[in-house]
């Protein structure tokens, strides 16, 4: 399964669903960003392990644990 796909199938709530279950609306508007967010990247990479190992690096290299180069 592809991370794109594991995107697909996954349930989606609209605001007014997210409302409903008690989210405020400034909570939902961050939700969406997020998930916005989170597709742009994730359809760049084949499985959601490999999206997780680039998040693992880019968090090495904020920390200096890695290099460039």
């Amino acid at each position: 399964m592809t991370a794109a796909t594991a995107t697909t199938t996954t349930t989606s709530l609209d605001a007014a669903q997210l409302i409903g279950m008690g989210f405020s609306q400034e909570q939902v508007s961050l939700l969406q960003q997020l998930k916005s967010t989170y597709s742009a990247f994730s359809e760049q990479f084949e499985t959601a392990q490999e999206f997780q190992q680039v998040q693992f690096l880019k968090w090495r290299y904020e920390n200096g644990e890695v290099e460039r180069g």
